[in-house]
């Protein structure tokens, strides 16, 4: 991590981008030591709200001479409030890079059921939402953990919980939502009471809960659209309750 001659860092910030599936990058200055590194870290976030701090996080490239007149960004470090949390190395071969590195498609088997409602929290590189589990499968499969969240629009679509496609807008987080997703016990927003309708009818039926995905899936087919109404949901619901 340390700079050798002729080597410097370079700092970026970023941040959510409501309603993007990319998140806003900003270049800042170029450094060659970590304690400078990390004095302007403190003085940017002194400058931002305590809401976007929650959702601003910063990357550090370390650039070197490549020995024929030009430069190489042999690593990036990614820096979570004003800790190196993550580093890629740039060069390495394409089956070791995601070691130390962000990586999303976290692999793990879950403690919930079909019906859960659960808090996704990718901070900082996305608010916090909720989503209801649909379908847990063999908790081995990399897309087995199924999920209905709610897009900023209003409408809802289904996504792998594993690789993050969960959050509103399919935005792509940093991070993996395993690493801090959990039960819901609370109370939702009002726009988000279609969770609590969902769960109920679930309520742990794996094969309920696989229904209503291949229902939306279909939908979502016929309309070449990628997102479903709250209406075409609880139509859903309402008809699956008369047999």
């Amino acid at each position: 991590m340390q700079a050798k001659p002729g080597e410097f860092f370079y700092l970026k910030c970023c941040q959510y981008s409501d309603g993007s599936f990319f998140h806003k990058g900003k270049g800042l200055e170029p450094y060659l030591t970590w304690e400078h590194i990390f004095e302007r870290i403190r003085e940017y976030r002194g400058y931002l709200a305590d809401d976007e701090k929650e959702l601003t996080w910063f990357e550090v490239e370390k650039w070197s001479p490549d020995g024929a007149g030009e430069l190489k960004n042999d690593y990036d470090y990614t820096v979570f409030g004003t800790e190196v949390c993550y580093v890629a190395h740039n060069n390495s071969p394409r089956w070791d890079w995601p070691g130390f590195s962000t990586d999303r498609d976290l692999n793990l088997p879950v403690p919930f059921q079909a019906g859960d409602i659960v808090t996704i929290d990718c901070r900082p590189s996305a608010p916090v939402s909720h989503a209801v589990i649909l379908e847990v499968g063999d908790n081995r499969d990399c897309c087995c953990l199924q999920a209905l969240y709610r897009n900023d629009d209003g409408t809802w679509d289904t996504g792998a919980v594993k690789h993050g496609y969960v959050l509103p807008n399919h935005h792509a987080p940093e991070i993996s939502p395993l690493y801090r997703l959990a039960s819901f016990h609370g109370r939702l927003r009002s726009k988000e009471h279609l969770l609590e309708q969902v769960s109920r009818y679930v309520n742990g039926d794996e094969e309920r809960g696989a229904a209503l995905w291949d229902h939306i899936f279909h939908l979502e087919e016929e309309g070449k659209q990628r997102t479903v109404t709250e209406e075409q949901i609880l139509s859903y619901i309402e008809s699956g309750r008369d047999k």
